[in-house]
């Protein structure tokens, strides 16, 4: 009576954590890790090959592209500030915002919070 629809499409798994054993063209073992290894009852899942969609592997952390990204914001910012006060009717001269001194201000905070989210996430690379 309580079965799966049939319109329900295959059901997607996502394991993190280190391998333990691999049979090649057989299945995977791979050991839990993280916050969700601590609820659950298995320390090890075993997944044949053949359910295996896709691997991917953390490639590092990206510090310094967070903290170019910032400087682009704060950049990004800046110039739109700008435009917004020109628009507005802003003249030259009259205390109109200078982009290169807003960026500059503006930096102090998006290019440590950009190097901080770049450290903090976690670039994954595709290996099948």
């Amino acid at each position: 009576m309580f079965r799966t629809s049939p319109f329900a499409g295959l059901r997607e798994v996502r394991l993190a954590g280190t391998l333990v054993a691999y049979s090649p063209l057989d299945s995977v073992r791979i050991a839990r890790t993280g916050p969700a290894a601590l609820f659950s009852p298995n320390p090890e899942r075993t997944v044949y090959w053949s359910s295996v969609a896709q691997i991917d592997v953390p490639t590092g952390r990206n510090t310094l592209g967070g903290a170019a990204g910032g400087l682009a914001g704060a950049f990004g910012l800046a110039l739109f500030w700008a435009g917004l006060a020109k628009g507005f009717g802003c003249e030259h001269g009259n205390g109109c915002p200078n982009v290169w001194r807003s960026t500059a201000r503006i930096s102090l905070l998006t290019v440590p919070a950009g190097a901080v989210y770049g450290f903090f996430s976690t670039r994954w690379k595709r290996v099948y």
